[in-house]
């Protein structure tokens, strides 16, 4: 699928940020879920969250 559209961060803070999307305009199937990279500033890990195709509004936090 192509990258989901109007990704939006918002109620940024020191310890979260929530973040929301619109679905791909090119799906290619059925959307079975969204995975969120992050990676802290003091970390060279990236950490992965999957989250379901229902969701397309998360908020991050212990930042």
């Amino acid at each position: 699928p192509s990258k989901p559209l109007r990704l939006t961060a918002f109620g940024i803070n020191s310890s979260s940020i929530e973040l929301s999307w619109a679905e791909p305009k090119n799906k290619n199937g059925i959307i079975v879920g969204y995975r969120v990279y992050y990676m802290h500033s003091n970390f060279t890990e990236v950490e992965t969250l999957k989250k379901n195709n229902e969701t397309i509004e998360f908020i991050l936090s212990k930042l």
